[in-house]
């Protein structure tokens, strides 16, 4: 009977291959199915593993760009605040050396006011006016 059992299957599987929604539904379809399914489920789950990794390493690379990029902006700002700091005190000093020439021009002229006055004063007294 073994022979004739092995006929019945073959016959049986051929039957199957004609007519594909058959196959998926008989046991070694669905056996072979859930196979499939288990194989491409591990597979979908390594690349996932593998994007995730590519994904961090992608994500650890652009923040080291950025940072870098952060650093170049940095040091440039630095430098713009420096030459900044710069100019501001040059002109502080500029402007610190006129209202010094201002305040010695009006010390002269007070000066010279305080003579003249004196020198009025002096020849009033002296021509007998007082």
């Amino acid at each position: 009977m073994g022979l004739m059992d092995s006929v019945k299957k073959l016959r049986d599987g051929l039957a199957l291959l004609k007519d594909p929604k058959a196959l998926l539904a008989s046991d070694a379809g669905r056996a072979a199915k859930d196979e499939v399914d288990a194989y491409v489920e591990a597979k979908l789950q390594a690349a996932r593993t593998l994007a995730g990794g590519l994904a961090d390493e992608t994500l650890q690379k652009a923040r080291a760009e950025a940072a870098a990029f952060l650093d170049v902006i940095e040091k440039r700002i630095d430098l713009k605040l420096v030459e900044i700091e710069k100019l501001l005190e040059a002109r502080l000093q500029r402007e610190i050396y006129w209202k010094l020439v201002a305040l010695r021009w009006t010390l002269a002229f007070v000066v010279l006011m305080a003579l003249v006055s004196l020198l009025y004063l002096w020849m009033r007294q002296r021509l007998g006016a007082g």
